[in-house]
């Protein structure tokens, strides 16, 4: 499940969500009246998700599937137009600039665009169990937050390393960027970072 801003760009505009269904299927829901705006079919069922644009003008949909491949879907598509086949199960999906990162479970990132072709792969010291957007507006930063089974939260500015922290909770099961870095343990236990 994510959101799909209807038809401006602002923070503050209103949004769509978008849902992934156990049918292989991708809803766009409106807002007001939460009827369905766009109904989309996919060879597998998604995971993650991930979306760029605003519903009324023009988007980009890229769903992570079950059977290891990312799909990409456009406005009028109800069909995915392009296909990313990963060697390994996606366990993340996250959309920085015009590039989508995945980590997979052969423990790697890889970057690709949004037509499919690969740019780049790094791989992790440990296994990524969870990762998440780093955005900073005031700086016009944009990361990725993987946490990896080790207990860090390494940070990537595409395929530059940009910090490793190395967390008291052990695996790092969740992160969240929001003036803190929030860490949660799979005991539920949460360790903030500023």
């Amino acid at each position: 499940m994510t959101t799909l801003k209807k038809n401006l760009a602002d923070e503050d505009a209103v949004s769509c969500l978008v849902l992934g269904t156990e049918n292989k299927e991708l809803l766009v829901l409106d807002p007001e009246a939460f009827t369905i705006l766009a109904k989309m079919s996919l060879p597998s069922v998604p995971v993650f998700l991930e979306v760029s644009g605003q519903f009324d003008v023009e988007f980009r949909l890229a769903a992570a599937c079950r059977n290891g491949n990312i799909y990409i879907l456009r406005r009028d598509s109800k069909h995915p137009k392009y296909c990313i086949e990963l060697s390994a199960q996606p366990v993340g999906l996250v959309r920085v600039h015009k590039i989508l990162v995945v980590g997979s479970t052969q423990d790697s990132l890889h970057g690709f665009t949004h037509k499919g072709k690969k740019l780049w792969t790094v791989q992790m010291p440990a296994a990524i169990l969870t990762m998440n957007l780093l955005e900073q507006h005031s700086r016009g930063l944009q990361a990725v937050m993987a946490g990896l089974a080790n207990g860090e939260v390494r940070i990537y500015r595409d395929k530059a390393l940009l910090n490793v922290i190395h967390t008291p909770v052990s695996p790092v099961s969740g992160i969240c960027y929001l003036f803190l870095l929030a860490l949660v343990s799979p005991l539920g236990l949460l360790s903030c970072l500023s």
